[in-house]
């Protein structure tokens, strides 16, 4: 099935993550392609198009970073880590070889599904996860970083391509046309 919001890769040797991922995925209107080894996986990104991979690290044949690297070579289809792992060092070394997000198992779909381009983020939840909960109301220092990062995008705020304003709510990033 081709769902209308998009095909989504799965790269992950738990059975049980794919199984739950496919079923969720489905139910939100998303088409989803499944793959068990990292090699199968860089596969069909290649055959398959999808739109997000969706990548475990710990993966039978090879670390999922390799994976990461080795679909970078030649695509900028966007990448969630899904892992295990929750050290600061693995989640950095991920995001450094091209991983666009890093989400720690377990987690909930709901989690999973606000981190797609499209969506708002408010200022509570992007104030908490960079500066932690005894900042959740300081949103001068959001505006501060979101006007530096348009910044360095070349973005303007009056016509954004990147970063848009939900003025009272958080941001949303913009899809590409």
């Amino acid at each position: 099935m081709t769902g209308e919001s998009g095909r989504i890769l799965i790269v992950d040797d738990e059975a049980q993550i794919r199984k739950f991922l496919w079923i969720s995925l489905e139910a939100h209107g998303y088409g989803v392609i499944e793959a068990v080894r990292g090699a199968d996986g860089v596969a069909k990104c290649a055959t398959g198009q999808p739109d997000l991979v969706v990548l475990d690290l710990g993966l039978p044949d090879e670390d999922g970073k390799e994976v990461v690297r080795r679909i970078r070579e030649w695509s900028a289809v966007p990448i969630l880590v899904l892992s295990v792992r929750q050290s600061e060092a693995e989640k950095v070394a991920a995001l450094d070889d091209g991983a666009d997000d890093y989400v720690v198992k377990p987690f909930g779909i709901a989690e999973l599904l606000a981190r797609h381009a499209g969506r708002i983020v408010t200022h509570r939840q992007l104030l908490t996860e960079v500066w932690g909960r005894a900042h959740e109301q300081d949103t001068r220092y959001l505006r501060v970083f979101v006007g530096q990062f348009r910044q360095k995008l070349a973005d303007d705020p009056a016509q954004p391509r990147f970063i848009m304003n939900e003025p009272g709510v958080g941001y949303r990033l913009l899809t590409p046309e």
